[in-house]
């Protein structure tokens, strides 16, 4: 007997819930501005200008000139200078310290100057210091 009034009351209550959630609604739109004077739309409101945004950083010289991402969670950056110099720059976001990698690019010009043989002079020999000449002793 328990068991059929909870049951019961469980079935009612869904009925209920089901029965009575469609939407109601209380007039609006075109079909109901006659003009008479019953519903007076709002007056449009003038947009306020956004605000500036306030960028965390200040602004910089560098330009982004490529985002990439790979499944590791290394993201990879492509910048460029006003001077036209490219740098690029590597953030590994599984490490939690040290984690900014900033390179450039290796030039021609940099890898003749590793190649270069650098004729070092050689070292200067220091010059022996004289010995003294024994003084001569004197005769008694």
């Amino acid at each position: 007997m328990k068991r059929f009034r909870v049951l019961t009351a469980a079935l009612f209550a869904a009925v209920l819930l089901c029965g009575f959630s469609a939407t109601a609604y209380a007039g609006g739109g075109e079909e109901f501005m006659d003009g008479t004077g019953g519903y007076d739309p709002d007056p449009p409101v003038a947009e306020e200008p956004e605000p500036e945004p306030n960028p965390f950083t200040p602004e910089g010289t560098g330009t982004v000139v490529d985002n990439a991402t790979d499944g590791d969670g290394k993201e990879f950056f492509t910048i460029t200078t006003p001077n036209e110099n490219i740098f690029y720059l590597v953030i590994d976001r599984q490490r939690s310290g040290e984690n900014v990698y900033f390179l450039n690019a290796v030039t021609e010009a940099d890898l003749m100057a590793l190649a270069e043989i650098i004729e070092e002079p050689p070292a200067p020999q220091p010059e022996p210091e004289p010995e003294p000449a024994p003084a001569p002793e004197p005769e008694p």
